[in-house]
């Protein structure tokens, strides 16, 4: 009997454990259902108020003054701008950040742009043509197109700028 226990105890002592947990996770499942009836005697109705602050700001009314004059354009002087981010060029065509690429399309003008239909519009140009078979491009530029300095726009700087 003690060679038996030495040599099947220990498979023994795993058994029980696993007997517990295979005879508890087979038991059966009694579900109780509990019926409740309730007798309503009257109904109640709860009025809820709740408290707004508005604020109200006095203005000026609106009087038929004249408008003030148109300010004369400016030319020079100097705009600072606090930004978020380091930009490292204004080409945009190099331009990898959200920032830089913003800001340039603010300071450059571009050929052409998309209206609210994304039909393109003409900026710098006043008209264009395709030739039949898609490969060529030909832009009429806008008379007058000066650069900052006031150096006239040319069709050598526009085809400089895509040739690059």
């Amino acid at each position: 009997m003690n060679r038996y226990l030495r040599k099947f105890g220990r498979y023994a002592l795993l058994a029980l454990p696993l007997t517990i947990v295979f005879a508890v996770a087979c038991g059966s499942d009694t579900v109780t259902t509990v019926i409740e009836t309730v007798i309503v005697e009257k109904e109640v109705q709860v009025e809820v108020t709740r408290e707004v602050e508005k604020i109200v700001v006095a203005t000026a009314a609106p009087s038929d003054a004249a408008a003030p004059a148109r300010v004369d354009e400016r030319f020079g002087g100097e705009l600072r701008v606090a930004l978020g981010a380091a930009i490292t060029t204004l080409d945009i065509h190099r331009t990898t950040g959200t920032t830089a690429y913003e800001i340039s399309f603010a300071v450059q003008e571009r050929m052409l742009a998309y209206n609210r239909d994304l039909i393109a519009t003409p900026l710098l140009m006043d008209s264009w043509t395709v030739s039949n078979d898609g490969l060529q491009w030909s832009f009429k530029l806008r008379d007058g197109i000066k650069f900052h300095n006031g150096v006239p726009l040319t069709a050598e700087h526009a085809v400089n700028s895509w040739s690059r």
